[in-house]
C-alpha cells in the first residue's frame, strides 16, 4: 500500500464500478466530519453484516467505531487492523479479497496507484467481497 500516491483519477473508478453492473465490486467514499464517519462506520457494517463472514477494516479510526456498538452487526465478525502494528500490503488485501471469507473489506483513508486499484477490483470480484475505499478529511468550521 503506498501511502504517498496521488489522487486517483475519477474515470478509474467509473470504470471500476462499471465491471459487473449487477454489484460493483469497489467503492470509494468520501466522509467529510467525524459525526459522519461514525455514522458510515455504522452503515457499512450492517450493510455487509452476513452470517459467517468477516468484516475486515484496516485502519479505522477507532474513536469512531461507537455507533457500531449500538448496532445488531456480530462484532465477533469484525477484523479490525493496524497498519502500524501489522503489514498491510497490497497482496495481503488482495488475498483478503479473493478469499471469499468477508462479505467486505473496508479500507480507511488508504492511497493506492490505478494500477493497484484494477488489482483490488478484480479480486474483490474473484471472491465476490465488497472493496470500499474510505477516506475521511476533518474539516474545521
Amino acid at each position: 500500500m503506498n501511502r504517498t500516491a496521488t489522487t486517483i483519477d475519477n474515470s478509474l473508478f467509473e470504470h471500476v464500478n462499471n465491471v459487473d453492473t449487477l454489484e460493483p465490486w469497489i467503492d470509494v467514499k468520501e466522509v467529510k466530519q467525524s459525526q459522519k464517519l461514525s455514522n458510515e462506520y455504522a452503515q457499512l457494517c450492517q450493510k455487509h453484516d452476513k452470517s459467517n463472514k468477516w468484516i475486515l477494516m484496516v485502519d479505522p479510526q477507532v474513536n469512531s467505531l461507537r455507533k457500531v456498538s449500538h448496532t445488531s452487526v456480530d462484532k465477533s465478525k469484525l477484523l479490525l487492523l493496524n497498519s502500524h502494528k501489522v503489514k498491510v500490503d497490497i497482496a495481503a488485501i488482495e488475498k483478503a479479497l479473493c478469499s471469499g471469507n468477508c462479505s467486505a473489506v473496508i479500507l480507511c483513508d488508504a492511497m493506492f496507484e490505478q494500477e493497484e486499484i484494477s488489482k483490488l477490483s478484480a479480486s474483490a470480484r474473484k471472491g465476490k467481497t465488497k472493496c470500499i475505499l474510505l477516506n475521511h478529511s476533518n474539516q474545521l468550521h
